[in-house]
């Protein structure tokens, strides 16, 4: 009986690199901000 068991490993695909939040966190910052310089900008002329 024993001798019919087998067994299989499963294997996880590769899994991408996933950003840490605050590297996102941070371009979003710089886009805002870019944003809103470019709005004073256009405001002020």
């Amino acid at each position: 009986m024993i001798e019919d068991l087998s067994v299989d490993y499963l294997q996880r695909p590769d899994t991408g690199r996933v950003p840490e939040p605050a590297s996102v966190l941070g371009l979003l910052a710089i886009g805002v901000l870019g944003a809103g310089s470019a709005l004073t900008r256009k405001l002020l002329k």
